[in-house]
């Protein structure tokens, strides 16, 4: 297949990335694609419904999120994020001189509100603005099962170089 479309539209193509995904019979597939196949969403939905399960994909494709829930947040993302937000505040003017417990208290809410939009289940649904993706599909008696959210380009590093470094390189 890669063969075939590499001979004809004369450019290498590479597989970089892939995920096989399975559903039960009570299981929902919902897929979106965005801006010719720019951005691809696959949503599996804990219940029967396409409907909803393709309006999730659209609003996963157009809100980023990375975690399904909270409690998919790694301990690693949550001490890193914690410890951006207690350097900051030490040079945060409005938080100098406050008790460390209150400290506490305001650089959790942070990291809080920092991953509440990386959540799909905290975030607002474009479908249903002022109400939760969770209530939603709460309401609905449907849960998120996992989704997978593929943009072209996404991981890949682009070379930057910095033109005067290589001239000073080159004239030693």
């Amino acid at each position: 297949l890669f063969t075939n479309a590499t001979v004809k539209i004369g450019e290498k193509l590479d597989l970089r990335r892939f995920v096989i995904v399975t559903k039960t019979d009570d299981q929902t597939f919902g897929t979106y694609i965005h801006m010719g196949g720019k951005i691809g969403v696959l949503t599996v939905l804990n219940g029967v419904n396409a409907e909803v399960a393709q309006g999730l994909s659209m609003h996963i494709a157009a809100n980023r999120p990375l975690y399904v829930s909270t409690s998919d947040i790694p301990a690693e993302a949550i001490a890193h994020e914690t410890a951006i937000q207690m350097e900051a505040a030490k040079t945060d003017e409005k938080l100098i001189g406050k008790p460390a417990n209150v400290l506490e208290n305001i650089i959790k809410g942070k990291v809080s509100k920092y991953f509440a939009d990386s959540v799909l289940l905290e975030q607002e649904y474009l479908l249903e603005p002022g109400t939760k993706v969770g209530n939603a599909m709460k309401s609905r008696n449907l849960s998120v099962a996992s989704f997978i959210r593929y943009e072209t380009g996404e991981g890949l590093e682009k070379k930057s170089e910095n033109f005067a470094e290589e001239v000073q390189k080159q004239m030693q």
